[in-house]
């Protein structure tokens, strides 16, 4: 029988997402990226164990402006009702039952890929991690996968929901399925769907979690095609859009988007 691994994160939603997969394929190893900041300082460490990160970010929240701890707060809230939407249509918890789990701080830390090497994959599917590594790229027989929350090519990158409610180009609302490569997002693509029944008051947290939605529905239907072999790869266009990324969603720019939905 055909095997994949998914990587991911250890949110809920990804718990969902991999149950998801577990559903229409044989998931054979989970490999999720914890939450928690990498501290460099041992101190700060500690503190995060002892209060819990969400604690603990609240915590150093405070010591900045007040127009930052402001963000911070509606930002908490826009995502806690986002991941509402998934958690809430899909109840329960946990991974699935009987697949092999992985904590990791990096997918592509040594020990992970000589665990994922050890499953010897067919298949491996991403979501929700940070860039993946040439070692982890080249481990499974067919290739690896990602699930992109934009219509590709154009809006490659980080939290790109934002930067579609920014510039109103809600037609780019959606997801892809595509293979990853070396590149950010440049991958042959498998699959695509946009968001419907926009109206252009949604926030990028709510479209991030229509995107979720969309993602959950469809990604292991998508990964049974690609081992089942019925399915088309389509090379991506060039984009003249640049590859966003965290340090370009600046406090001016969120308070321009937010201040335009009315949330400020």
């Amino acid at each position: 029988m055909d095997k994949v691994v998914f990587l991911t994160n250890s949110s809920p939603i990804a718990m969902i997402t991999a149950r998801a997969i577990a559903a229409h394929v044989s998931l054979a190893l989970v490999v999720a990226e914890k939450r928690t900041p990498r501290f460099r300082s041992p101190v700060k460490k500690i503190a995060n164990k002892l209060l819990g990160n969400e604690n603990y970010e609240w915590l150093r929240s405070l010591r900045k402006p007040s127009a930052e701890r402001k963000m911070i707060a509606l930002e908490r809230r826009l995502v806690r009702e986002s991941e509402r939407m998934s958690l809430d249509k899909y109840p329960g918890g946990g991974w699935p039952e009987g697949v092999e789990g992985v904590e990791t701080d990096d997918v592509n830390h040594e020990e992970c890929v000589e665990s994922i090497r050890k499953v010897r994959p067919d298949l491996i599917v991403v979501y929700g991690t940070g860039i993946i590594r040439k070692e982890v790229i080249e481990i499974p027989r067919i290739g690896c996968i990602n699930c992109h929350s934009s219509v590709l090519p154009d809006y490659r990158g980080t939290f790109v929901e934002f930067w579609q409610a920014y510039n109103g180009d809600l037609e780019k609302v959606g997801v892809t399925v595509h293979f990853i490569d070396e590149g950010v997002d440049t991958g042959d693509i498998i699959f695509q769907k946009r968001a419907e029944g926009l109206t252009g008051s949604e926030n990028p947290h709510h479209l991030r979690g229509l995107n979720t939605l969309l993602t959950v529905e469809n990604i292991g239907p998508v990964a049974k095609s690609v081992l089942d072999g019925d399915f088309s790869r389509t090379p991506q266009q060039k984009s003249s859009m640049k590859t966003y990324k965290y340090r370009d969603l600046t406090l001016d720019r969120k308070q321009e988007l937010y201040g335009r939905l009315g949330l400020l």
